[in-house]
């Protein structure tokens, strides 16, 4: 993301928050220390605690993306997965906020699975602007319709929709609508490498309806590397030259008002420079719908290899765990070696969207 849409996002959360009056102070505070106080493996919430919390407040969804991390883990015999804590309910929502490393987050996430199929959803929304927080939420925007009235009246700040190739046609109904009930709609769009080079018409129909319906900025996502099997073809990486051409084509035919985000291909190689560019797990709080957490972009790669939850006294167990404090020491090192987990990830380098908040 450009210093100018970085600069363009900050000064439109200040005017919607009454430049600062609308936000925790301690969530303000926070975030401001990340500019003088160095980041290091352990967390100490104290100090400097994360500035997003990342809600999964269901493992469910209507859609099943290839892509999606919560399709290829959603199993019925993984340990996490039971019948009896496949959703956050609004008091788990309350103790995690209350907790000692979330309650100096300046933005609450509702994300999924579909956070649209969890009952709570709008009592969830009412919590967390009582907390003065920002609330936001990402939605594949099918179920949006008959919500999206009870959703601005709650205080949601901030809707993201996912936009699919499986679900265009629906969502060319749908999304008109829903941005002329509710002027905070940002778009984004996962492009795959095949899409790219067999249908680069329908990704500037995509870009198209999104403007048209009146959403205020449109995302690319790439699949985030490294992927196994079929996905790992999807990835695009940085020495693609049709991406690049793609890039360069379109940002000179949406300006204006319509903000455009494109991520950087994902490195084949990481500079000794570009090594601790991801400010993911300092900044970024995800708590799975069991309690668990991670500190990555992807919520399933530490889950394994903890057995704490964002509850447990010993914060060992959660966001200073082994897996953690070895992910932020190879993004500090500066070297070319880091974690595998990080390896050739698009995020890595601090040039995605996601990376540098």
């Amino acid at each position: 993301m450009s210093n100018s849409s970085r600069l363009y996002r900050y000064i439109d959360v200040l005017v919607r928050s009454r430049f600062g009056f609308g936000l925790p102070l301690t969530g303000m505070w926070n975030y401001a220390k990340y500019f003088v106080v160095p980041r290091r493996k352990r967390i100490v919430p104290a100090s400097l605690a994360p500035v997003i919390v990342m809600l999964y407040t269901t493992y469910r969804c209507n859609l099943k993306c290839p892509f999606c991390s919560f399709t290829r883990e959603r199993q019925p015999e993984t340990p996490h997965f039971t019948a009896t804590n496949s959703d956050m309910n609004l008091s788990f929502v309350q103790k995690i906020l209350d907790s000692d490393i979330a309650k100096r987050t300046l933005v609450a996430v509702l994300t999924g699975g579909e956070p649209l199929l969890n009952k709570e959803i709008i009592d969830m929304v009412k919590f967390i602007k009582s907390r003065k927080k920002q609330c936001a939420m990402v939605s594949n925007g099918t179920l949006l319709r008959n919500r999206i009235v009870d959703l601005a009246k709650a205080g949601l700040d901030d809707i993201q929709v996912s936009v699919y190739d499986a679900t265009f046609e629906k969502l060319q109904s749908i999304l008109p609508d829903v941005c002329s009930k509710f002027p905070y709609v940002n778009a984004s769009y996962v492009l795959l490498k095949s899409v790219l080079r067999e249908k680069p018409e329908h990704v500037k129909e995509v870009i198209r309806l999104c403007q048209e319906s009146g959403c205020r900025s449109f995302k690319f996502n790439i699949c985030v590397a490294p992927f196994d099997g079929e996905l790992a073809k999807e990835v695009i990486y940085d020495d693609d030259d049709a991406y690049n051409n793609f890039v360069n084509e379109y940002r000179s035919k949406f300006s204006g008002d319509f903000k455009i985000y494109f991520p950087p291909g994902a490195p084949r190689s990481i500079s000794a420079d570009s090594a601790n560019g991801c400010l993911i797990p300092w900044q970024q709080l995800s708590v799975l719908p069991n309690g668990k957490i991670t500190m990555c972009c992807n919520p399933h790669r530490d889950n394994k290899e903890s057995s704490g939850t964002i509850f447990d006294g010993d914060s060992d167990l959660s966001y200073n765990n082994e897996f953690l404090q070895a992910l932020r020491g190879g993004l500090l090192d500066r070297g070319s070696v880091c974690h595998d987990a990080c390896e050739r990830c698009v995020y890595r380098t601090g040039k995605a969207f996601g990376a540098r908040i």
